[in-house]
């Protein structure tokens, strides 16, 4: 990846793409990607809890893989353990083998947290600190127009609205 010529943040976005280790890692990799299947199976069929326990046991069968944490975060928070989701994504945000781009993400999603609870403040910071780091180039652009919408004080509730698919306190 270091040799490729890519402007610095695309080769923060590369590197997050091909930080998986190899199949020999100790875990067996099919089995947890059988895990991670039937638990979006399981979602799907509205059992969340049963998805969220699943998920729970890839994250302790490899816990050097911060992806899975974001996965599990993302059954939390669709279970509406809130809470729990947002700890989650803070330790996704704290493992060692997170990369800056998957940082960057965690931010927005951080910050997008926190548009929907009305704490319009933080969700500032977070999607400051992600505009900082390496995202992809959508993601970039869908951040710039949250921080935008933030800022509009007609118009940014509905933006946000659209961009995060739920409706937003103005309040800060």
């Amino acid at each position: 990846v270091d040799a490729q010529p890519l402007p610095p943040q695309a080769r923060e976005v590369e590197r997050e793409r091909q930080r998986r280790p190899a199949v020999f890692h100790k875990v067996c990799a099919h089995e947890l990607a059988v895990r991670r299947e039937r638990a979006r199976e399981l979602a799907a069929q509205g059992r969340e809890s049963e998805a969220v326990a699943l998920l729970q046991s890839v994250c302790r069968d490899d816990p050097g893989e911060p992806g899975y944490l974001v996965e599990l975060a993302d059954a939390q928070l669709a279970s509406e353990q809130t809470e729990l989701g947002e700890s989650t994504l803070r330790q996704a945000l704290s493992h060692p083998a997170a990369t800056s781009a998957l940082r960057g993400r965690l931010l927005v999603r951080l910050g997008d947290l926190a548009v929907l609870a009305g704490r319009l403040d933080i969700a500032r910071q977070h999607y400051a600190e992600a505009e900082a780091l390496p995202l992809d180039e959508g993601s970039a652009r869908t951040l710039a127009a949250k921080r935008l919408a933030l800022d509009l004080p007609e118009a940014g509730p509905l933006l946000l609205q659209v961009l995060l698919g739920k409706p937003k306190s103005s309040s800060a």
